[in-house]
Formats: structure tokens, C-alpha cells, sequence
């Protein structure tokens, strides 16, 4: 039976779907990249991981308090790098070297048979506050919605981004810019659109480059 067709809805970043150049130089004008990069094997609490980018990934997620799993299920002809568990669902994760909304990928995925949530995250995090505000939402990487309860609907994709939410005593979450206000780590939802509690670009660039500097200095194992 043929895949349900791929929707998109309009992404921020002026509908771009890029990332903030890493190097500092604005934003890539170019919507996709070719996967290319050979990864560095790398060992974190016990696990070897394929890649010191997705070893990076796992501490990032230590770091905010969310429980995650590597390669935790194997659906049809793909294997998702992470599972995350919020307290209400769980959402599966593909890592790949990209700093743009990756469409070949999520095609892929999509016919995987997953009728969970998806989020693709990428080689630099984070990637931008929506407006490129401090205090702007955050994005963490892009989240595709199963429209698994409507006939012939595939997945809406679009940036996720962090937030803060009462029933998350303060611990931050991620919910869809547009749509569906639920943090998928507490599973709560106050009212605001990406929650009632702020998260800055500073602050989780801090706890990218602490999380990455882990990765490379205390966990790298080159082939």
C-alpha cells in the first residue's frame, strides 16, 4: 500500500527551514544537504554510539532531563537514533548532519510504518530563535505530526521549539511553533503557545557547546 502523501506546513525562518549558519555568518539559503559525513564512533554511559553527533545529541538531552533511549525499535527499514518519553508519549528521533529541513529524510521516514511523532534534528543546535530574538522561541529541529485519525493524511512538518511549561515545574520542553501547544515532555499545556515560561537562545547554546565539548573530549573513540 503506497505511503500517505507528505504535507509540509509553512516552517518559521521565513519558511526557509535553515539553520543559522554554525560559522556565524547568517542563515544558509540553500533547503537541503547531502548526508556525506562519516561519523566518529563514540562511547557515553556504557553505549557505543555510531556517531560522536549523536553521542552530542544524548548528552544534550541529559543535560535538559529528558529520557531518552538509542535505536530503541526497528520499523520497516528504519531504526530511529533516540526515542524520547514525555509523560504522556513518545516521540522518535532521527539525527543527521543537516542544517536544513531535510525532505528526502522525512519521505523516508514517513514510509517507515511509524505512526508516531517525529523529530529530525540536526548537525548544530540550536539552530535560531524564530525572529533571531533572545528571547524569540528556540528552535530545536523539526517535528512531524501524524495525522494518523484522518483518511489518506500523512505528516505535517514543521520547527519544533523549546519552551517552559507550569505542569513541567519549570523543566524545559518542545512543542510545534504552530498547532498542537503540548510540551512532549510533561505533557502540559498552560494557556501559552509555547508555554508560559521563557527559554533563551543563550541559554541552550550553553548547554549545546558544554554537551558537545563532552562529546569530543570525554567520550570520542576514532575507529
Amino acid at each position: 500500500m503506497a505511503a500517505p502523501p507528505l504535507r509540509i506546513r509553512p516552517v518559521s525562518l521565513e519558511s526557509s527551514g535553515c539553520f543559522e549558519s554554525a560559522m556565524g555568518e547568517g542563515r544558509l539559503s540553500f533547503l537541503m544537504m547531502g548526508h556525506i559525513t562519516r561519523g566518529i564512533p563514540t562511547n557515553f554511559q556504557g553505549i557505543r554510539f555510531r556517531s560522536r553527533l549523536e553521542a552530542t545529541w544524548a548528552r544534550f538531552f541529559d543535560s535538559l532531563g529528558w529520557k531518552w533511549e538509542y535505536e530503541p525499535v526497528d520499523f520497516n527499514g528504519w531504526i530511529p537514533d533516540f526515542g524520547l518519553y514525555g509523560k504522556n508519549q513518545k516521540i522518535y528521533v532521527e539525527v543527521k548532519p543537516v542544517v536544513c529541513f531535510p525532505k528526502d529524510v522525512s519521505e523516508k521516514l514517513e514510509a517507515s510504518g511509524c505512526l508516531d511523532e517525529i523529530l529530525i534534528v540536526g548537525e548544530t543546535m540550536p539552530c535560531s530563535s524564530i525572529d533571531g530574538d533572545e528571547w524569540d522561541s528556540v528552535i530545536l529541529g523539526w517535528l512531524g505530526e501524524n495525522e494518523k485519525y484522518e483518511e489518506d493524511c500523512g505528516f505535517w512538518w514543521q520547527d519544533a521549539v523549546f519552551g517552559r511549561w507550569e505542569d513541567g515545574k519549570g523543566k524545559i520542553g518542545f512543542c510545534v511553533s504552530t498547532g498542537r501547544y503540548v510540551d512532549r515532555i510533561s505533557g502540559g499545556y498552560d494557556g501559552g503557545c509555547h508555554g508560559t515560561g521563557e527559554v533563551s537562545l543563550s541559554e541552550v547554546r550553553s548547554l549545546w557547546a558544554s554537551a558537545k565539548n563532552k562529546a569530543q573530549w570525554n567520550g570520542g573513540m576514532r575507529p
